[in-house]
């Protein structure tokens, strides 16, 4: 499944908390933000395995 769709449907459709969320430094990302990942195949899925473990509650 395409990213994008799979992060707007995590935040429910609300675009403005995903944009928001792509743009903001985290720990885990080494304080980079996720959008800086999204141009490559890792890094995609690096960032499915975030939203992946936040939907899951092991991310805090």
């Amino acid at each position: 499944m395409n990213l994008w769709f799979e992060l707007k449907r995590f935040f429910e459709d609300d675009l403005q908390l995903l944009i928001e969320w792509l743009e903001t430094p985290i720990p885990v990302l080494d304080g980079e933000a996720p959008v800086t990942f999204i141009n490559t195949f890792i890094g995609r899925n690096k960032i499915r395995e975030i939203a992946l473990e936040m939907q899951y509650g092991e991310f805090c």
